[in-house]
């Protein structure tokens, strides 16, 4: 067998299918790019004769020129006889580089497999081209089998033509309708809305619309903020732009705006913004254009240096992206400090907007979190307040941990020592990291245990009335693990409060997910509580009795009355002493209304509290108010 050097084969038609399946998101890009091919015949010419002044790109729809045609005409560079040999006939090469040698900012093609592109939707393409530097007409006529066959024209019929190149379609019946004339202007639009060069499209009525106009997000960088600008980006985002930020990066030929969303975007939203290269759309779902942080922003951008992918629908991620990657997070904190110092009120309204996503940054990022740390709102027990203001008030921070701690440890504190609720998304991890960014700050957890133990305890000469109440509260509060302690709290109008820790808001959770679940699903829940319950029993009694130990320093907690030795107290029931309608209640010798009336005193401060009642909590609440009103109103006789 001899031996020689060989070439490869490509198949046609695999190519097209790779272009279709992996390269392209869709087959409409095929206008794209016939658009960017003569945009660059434009350009190339353009560079070669300054006098020379463009009449445009022409297109004409399927069925408005002539029956079953597309065409896309320009008067730019055209293409000569071995030109066209050499880079329509040879898939991979790219005509506009290698022919002038031209930057390569200035062409916004890039890859020689744009013109197959147009196969995706035709089983034809026909190019007419002649050259602005002399030489035959021509017509080049490639088929989707891979066939191609060229005609030069004589000197007669050459001097007839137009300089530039008309590119004609036959369409695939099932991709016709992207070649008619609302679907040519819909994406021709969406493509090459911005190209500096006049697009105009032939209407079937007769007449042309141009669909190009100046780009006005390029005008904000020089001139300043314009009204056309801010009304761009209302369309752009729905609704007005919080704020516009000019962006200009010369190193990257980079210039746009970033509009400050008005409103917080999704928790699942990604970062998309606009890319233009020479007036040209990339995509409008570039992600790595703005550092990660830049989620409270939307660029629009048009750039002479960023590199396109191979598909020409993202960005490549090399030092020129990174670059500008950079120049923006620069501009954004440079904005945010600006305000700080001269709009301090719309710092404040624009960090209310986007707190939640501000204090992610906080957690998770070190560039731009020294910056916004003291502007991120915390819930405290005077109300919301940034973080520098509580500081301002004490470096020393106390905190809890959840939402219904926080409930209860404020109704017990003292107005005069603040406390941060950290159960909110990221709260917790936001005052973790406030000694690492703010010198002098220390955080100091805060339990209700510790609240408890510092209630004023009863004075001695109520002390046998106080602990006979607390005995009868724990028997009636039995079934709900929860014992009873009398104590004076500075608020008289609040009779009583319920104490949690979170092992008994996860227990009532249980219950109440059991309580609604199906039979089998109800069943297995038991099963686990039972099993927890089991595990816990051991630790029961020690419980009950610390807690009567941490109520017993101001009054006795009837501990032995109270919950069953097998199962840990789940809250307390503190009753209010300063209360009258307590003291009141301490006086009463009928411990059946007794216990009606503490149970509803129960179930009123679990709801104070903040936290629903469980369906079986409904229940008794049902079933206590039932009673009084039967223990209040007299039996009637039946008249029978």
């Amino acid at each position: 067998m001899g031996s020689g050097e060989q070439v490869f084969r490509v198949d046609l038609h695999g190519v097209v299918d790779l272009l279709s399946s992996a390269i392209y998101s869709s087959p409409r890009v095929y206008l794209r790019e016939l658009i960017q091919n003569a945009a660059d015949a434009i350009t190339a010419r353009a560079q070669r004769d300054p006098a020379y002044i463009t009449a445009g790109i022409r297109i004409s729809p399927l069925d408005v020129a002539a029956p079953d045609t597309f065409t896309v005409t320009d008067d730019g560079v055209g293409l000569t006889p071995e030109e066209v040999e050499r880079f329509l006939a040879t898939v991979g090469s790219s005509s506009k580089r290698d022919l002038f040698d031209l930057p390569r900012s200035d062409f916004l093609g890039r890859f020689g497999i744009g013109m197959l592109s147009a196969l995706m939707v035709a089983t034809t393409i026909e190019v007419e081209t002649r050259s602005i530097t002399g030489g035959p007409g021509l017509r080049w006529v490639g088929r989707g089998d891979g066939s191609y066959d060229t005609t030069v024209y004589d000197a007669q019929t050459t001097a007839g033509m137009p300089f530039g190149t008309r590119v004609t379609l036959r369409p695939r019946p099932d991709d016709a309708p992207l070649l008619r004339q609302r679907a040519v202007v819909e994406n021709a639009a969406r493509y090459a809305r911005f190209l500096a060069i006049p697009i105009h499209i032939d209407l079937a009525g007769g007449g042309s619309e141009t669909i190009t106009e100046p780009a006005v997000f390029l005008t904000a960088a020089g001139a300043g903020v314009s009204p056309e600008v801010v009304r761009f980006g209302r369309d752009l985002l729905g609704e007005p732009p919080f704020d516009v930020i000019p962006l200009d990066i010369p190193q990257t030929g980079t210039r746009g705006v970033a509009y400050v969303l008005p409103s917080p975007p999704p928790p699942s939203a990604r970062q998309a913004h606009h890319v233009y290269l020479g007036g040209m759309l990339v995509s409008h779902e570039v992600r790595d254009l703005a550092p990660d942080w830049a989620f409270f922003v939307r660029c629009v951008v048009s750039s002479t240096e960023l590199t396109p992918t191979a598909s020409r629908e993202q960005i490549v991620d090399n030092a020129t992206l990174a670059a500008t990657r950079e120049a923006i997070g620069a501009a954004l904190r440079s904005w945010m400090l600006d305000l700080e110092r001269r709009h301090p009120l719309r710092l404040a309204a624009f960090v209310a907007t986007h707190h939640l996503a501000l204090k992610a940054l906080v957690v998770h990022g070190d560039e731009i979190a020294p910056l916004v740390v003291r502007l991120i709102p915390m819930e405290t027990s005077r109300g919301l307040q940034s973080i520098a203001e509580i500081v301002a008030h004490d470096p020393v921070i106390r905190v809890v941990d959840t939402t219904d701690q926080f409930r209860q440890v404020v109704a017990l504190s003292n107005p005069e020592n603040p406390v941060v609720n950290c159960g909110h998304t990221y709260d917790r991890e936001v005052i973790a990291r406030l000694p690492e960014l703010i010198p002098g700050v220390v955080v100091r957890p805060v339990s209700v245990s510790d609240v408890v133990e510092r209630l004023r305890p009863v004075d001695p000469r109520d002390l046998p009335r106080a602990t006979a109440l607390e005995a009868a509260a724990t028997r009636a509060l039995a079934p709900w693990h929860t014992l009873a302690a009398a104590r004076l709290v500075d608020n008289s109008d609040v009779p009583a409060l319920v104490l949690t820790d979170p092992d008994v808001i996860r227990r009532t959770e249980r219950d109440r997910a059991r309580d609604s679940a199906p039979g089998l699903w109800s069943r297995l829940l038991a099963a686990t509580e039972e099993t927890a319950h089991g595990a816990a029993g051991a630790a029961g009694a020690a419980g009950a009795a610390g807690a009567t130990g941490a109520a017993g320093a101001g009054g006795p907690v009837n501990g032995a009355d109270g919950a069953s030795a097998g199962s840990a107290p789940a809250a307390r029931l503190v009753l209010n002493w300063a209360n009258a309608f307590i003291r009141t209640l301490a006086d009463r010798s009928d411990e059946v209304t007794l216990a009606r009336v503490v149970r509803l005193l129960h179930l009123q401060a679990i709801v104070s509290s903040g936290r629903p009642l469980t369906p079986a909590e409904n229940a008794d609440l049902t079933a206590a108010m039932s009673d009084l009103i039967a223990l209040a109103l007299p039996v009637e006789e039946d008249p029978s």
